[in-house]
């Protein structure tokens, strides 16, 4: 195997030097800037588009957390590892319910405003596998808010670099000193003292896949070439419902749709699974379906009779119907399962440690 993917020479390429260096901006690369900046670190953001072309960005249904009177971390480690079927790391799990509750409550703190009741109460919306209602909303469009807020926080005390691929991962006897990075016109070293990958999966290795443009996996490349270990790999999560139109992408039609009320049909009109199951047995019975030659449908009309507007509450999915002309076919959306969420990928210990020392890896990748 090569080291690198094409030739060069580092003393021939202009270089700037930096402390640390954030690959991605989702919400997990921008969660890191954000603590770092309040170590007195500036790093350096680095993202192939502009800030908004993330999984993040597009994240619809919400975010889970137990924080409703009914709830406790304990409630959701056990539903989480049960839908993890024995795969899970129990300890990140526990690491995961307890410190998430927490950073939500500091956002909330610090001024973000998820959905709330007539009463000021957080409106909190069922999902699958999913126990209680635990998942926080900004109407469809939560990753994006939520993107938003954290950026705006952290944007004039940080460095940002768009329009830039990461090349190649630089080190030296296993220990990081710096990556390669290039657009069209030109490639560039910066060298620094350590590097945080949080630049999404690779679901967009499926044609069908709900994933930003430009996100395409290829870090974990770079990784490899790099030699960080890499983990479990062949598990990737299936969406059950992204829209399904011949020729078109797989826009994501969010779960809290089924969260709160709506139904999946055969070409009959009639169910035939638990839309709140985990998302793996969802999506195999939809699949198992269009294996038969059947179609498969989403049925919203539920939602609406129990008085909530799909405009309002989802203004995301009923810009989507319009668009395809299916605002008037509530109860006969068309969907397919599509891949989601990359499960395996970079090993990393519970605080980020890659197999390189000075490269951490985060969220999705």
């Amino acid at each position: 195997m090569y080291r690198y993917l094409t030739e060069f020479n580092t003393n021939n390429l202009p270089f700037e030097k930096i402390d640390t260096i954030i690959v991605g901006a989702g919400l997990s690369g921008l969660t890191v800037a954000k603590y770092l900046v309040k170590l007195g670190i500036k790093p350096l953001i680095i993202t192939k588009k502009e800030i908004g072309i993330s999984n993040s960005f597009l994240a619809q249904g919400g975010i889970a957390t137990a924080i409703g009177k009914d709830d406790s971390p304990e409630l959701h480690f056990l539903d989480t590892v049960k839908a993890g079927k024995g795969i899970c790391i129990e300890n990140n799990v526990i690491s995961m319910v307890e410190t998430g509750l927490e950073e939500v409550i500091n956002l909330i703190n610090e001024g973000l405003e998820f959905d709330k009741d007539c009463k000021g109460n957080l409106k909190l919306t069922k999902e699958g596998a999913h126990s209680r209602s635990r998942i926080l909303h900004i109407k469809d469009k939560t990753g994006y808010y939520m993107t938003k807020f954290l950026f705006n926080q952290i944007k004039n005390k940080i460095y940002l670099i768009t329009g830039y691929f990461i090349d190649e991962i630089l080190t030296d006897e296993n220990r990081f000193i710096g990556v390669v990075i290039c657009n069209k016109s030109l490639r560039k070293v910066i060298y620094a003292k350590s590097l945080v990958l949080a630049s999404g999966g690779y679901s967009p290795i499926y044609l069908r896949n709900t994933s930003a443009y430009k996100i395409g996996g290829d870090i974990i490349g770079n990784a490899f070439r790099a030699g960080i270990y890499l983990k479990d790999m062949e598990f990737i999560q299936f969406h059950p419902t992204a829209l399904y139109i011949e020729n078109q992408p797989a826009y994501l039609l969010t779960e809290a749709l089924r969260g709160e009320g709506a139904v999946l049909v055969d070409e009959k009109g009639k169910r035939f699974i638990d839309e709140l199951k985990p998302r793996d047995e969802v999506a195999k019975a939809i699949y198992k379906k269009y294996l038969n030659g059947e179609k498969v449908y989403l049925d919203l009309s539920p939602i609406v009779k129990k008085g909530i507007s799909i405009k309002e509450r989802y203004p995301t999915v009923y810009k989507l119907l319009k668009t395809y002309g299916l605002e008037n076919q509530i109860n006969k959306v068309p969907v397919s399962p599509a891949a989601h969420f990359s499960m395996g990928g970079i090993e990393a210990t519970s605080y980020g440690r890659t197999s390189v020392d000075g490269i951490f890896a985060v969220g999705e990748v």
